[in-house]
């Protein structure tokens, strides 16, 4: 697989963040950006399908409710 290096600027702010996410799930930086692009790319094609992604969280009888539906 060829690879490319991609320098971008961001603000101190996203920087931080991206850290705070790569040292929480012991990733890089690198990683954490592959990782965003493919769950964009991933809620891009379900839009495109007429399908969206979302959030849900457990009830205490275990029932899924839903939190969040993620637009594009």
């Amino acid at each position: 697989m060829k690879s490319e290096r991609l320098a971008l600027r961001v603000s101190d702010a996203f920087l931080e963040g991206l850290d705070e996410l790569a040292e929480a799930e012991g990733l890089s930086r690198a990683e954490v950006v592959r990782r965003a692009v493919a769950l964009l790319a991933f809620a891009r094609k379900e839009a495109q399908e007429g399908r969206r992604m979302g959030f849900f969280v457990e009830e205490a009888d275990g029932a899924p409710r839903i939190k969040e539906v993620v637009a594009l």
